[in-house]
């Protein structure tokens, strides 16, 4: 009598057994069972942010009272004011979140089992069931998103008051008031949210079981059972986005009162006012979530389960009770070497040897979500104000000037909002069932 249980290769569990006994000649053959299995889980979640922000400020005033170059009795002068105030805020928020799941399981049972019982002549010839499995679950999720600010303002005042290059008898003068003022506001703000989940379950069931009894000869070929299954499942969410913003802002005035380049008696001047104003705000919001989920469902039984069992001898096998030994067997002198009359095994004469079962599956399940986004914004605001009072290039008698008053104002808003959403599904189930039972009883 011979026993053989169970055994381990790579991590699965093989078992197969073989029962002998003789009391009158019994034969068992090679019997096999091979499982090879492999399960795989991979999961990755990433995140990336860059965010860049530049802001330039610039200014300039310059305020001249009196005369100036003046060759004669020259009177003139005043009180020059020059306001600027300049205001830059920039705000940039980025939040993300990124969360990956990948399960896989696989559950995998081999199984060859051939008994031989003799009792008077009992064969058994090559028995095999073989199996190989592959389980794959992989999830990914990324984030990834850069902002980028920048700003610049530019101010430049220049007041002057009195004559300038007068030769004569000249009066000029007075009060020059010059106010500048920019705002400017950039505010940029990116929620990103991925998920994603991969989940692959396979179960097998390899079975080869040939059981031959003699009693007067049972006769059992090779039988074999071949099970291969593919398993896997993907599933992928990404979100990716892009903010730039841009503004500049400028701003120029020149006031001046007085004559200028007059020669004579001349008389000129006056108040100038230049007011100006500039606003910018630029604010983008995106928001973005995409979702991914893949499943893949496999169930899979594979079974070769030939039975011979024989109560007496066959009438066209008269030299059955021939010994092995001369590698003869009462079903022709190729068996031995896996033939019939010089053909392969492929269930022949009602005794079981030579039946095949074979099954190859392959289920798959792959989701994927993309959000991508990219909001750009630029702005450029510019004015510039002169004011002149009294006369210029006069030659003689000349009389002029008066208040000049210059009010500029500009605004500008640019709002840039994105919301995306994807969500994907993908499901595949599958269940097989492959069975080759051929059972003779003679």
């Amino acid at each position: 009598m011979h026993l053989r249980l169970t055994h381990l290769l790579g991590g699965a569990t093989v078992a197969g057994g073989v029962l002998l006994f003789g009391a009158g000649a019994a034969y068992a053959a090679a019997p096999g069972a091979a499982q090879a299995a492999q399960n795989n889980a991979s999961s990755s979640a990433s995140n990336s942010a860059k965010t860049h922000q530049d802001a330039g400020q610039s200014q300039s005033a310059g305020s001249t009272s009196g005369p100036s170059g003046c060759a004669g009795l020259c009177t003139g002068g005043g009180g020059n004011i020059t306001l600027q105030g300049q205001d830059a805020a920039q705000l940039a928020a980025t939040l993300q979140s990124a969360h990956s799941s990948a399960k896989a399981d696989q559950n995998a049972v081999n199984a060859n089992v051939p008994v031989t019982i003799g009792g008077k002549w009992a064969s058994s010839g090559p028995s095999s069931a073989f199996q190989a499995a592959d389980n794959s679950a992989s999830s990914s999720a990324d984030n990834s998103a850069k902002t980028s600010q920048s700003a610049g303002q530019d101010q430049s005042a220049n007041s002057s008051s009195g004559p300038g290059d007068c030769k004569g008898l000249c009066t000029g003068g007075g009060g020059n008031i010059t106010g500048q003022e920019q705002g400017l506001l950039q505010g940029a703000l990116t929620a990103q949210d991925a998920s994603s989940k991969a989940k692959a379950d396979q179960n097998l069931v390899n079975a080869n079981v040939p059981v031959t009894i003699g009693g007067d000869w049972a006769k059992s070929g090779p039988s074999s059972a071949l099970q291969e299954a593919d398993n896997s499942a993907d599933s992928s969410a990404s979100n990716s986005s892009k903010t730039h913003q841009d503004a500049g802002q400028d701003q120029s005035a020149n006031s001046s009162s007085g004559p200028d380049g007059c020669k004579g008696l001349c008389t000129g001047g006056g108040g100038n006012i230049t007011l100006q104003h500039q606003d910018l705000a630029q604010l983008a919001a995106t928001l973005q979530e995409a979702k991914s989920s893949a499943k893949a469902d496999q169930d899979l039984t594979n079974a070769n389960t030939p039975v011979s069992i024989s109560g007496g001898e066959k009438k066209d096998h008269k030299d059955g009770k021939k010994d092995f030994k001369d590698g003869n067997s009462p079903y022709g002198q190729h068996e031995k070497d896996g033939q019939k009359d010089g053909k392969d095994w492929f269930v022949k004469d009602g005794h079981g040897h030579g039946s095949v079962a074979a099954q190859a599956a392959s289920n798959s399940a792959s989701s994927s979500a993309d959000n991508s986004s990219k909001t750009g914004q630029s702005a450029g605001q510019q004015q510039s104000a002169d004011s002149s009072s009294g006369p210029s290039d006069c030659f003689g008698k000349c009389t002029g000037g008066g208040g000049n008053i210059t009010k500029q104002h500009q605004g500008l808003l640019q709002g840039a909002l994105t919301a995306q959403g994807a969500w994907s599904n993908a499901w595949a189930s599958q269940w097989l069932t492959n069975a080759d039972s051929p059972v003779a009883i003679d």
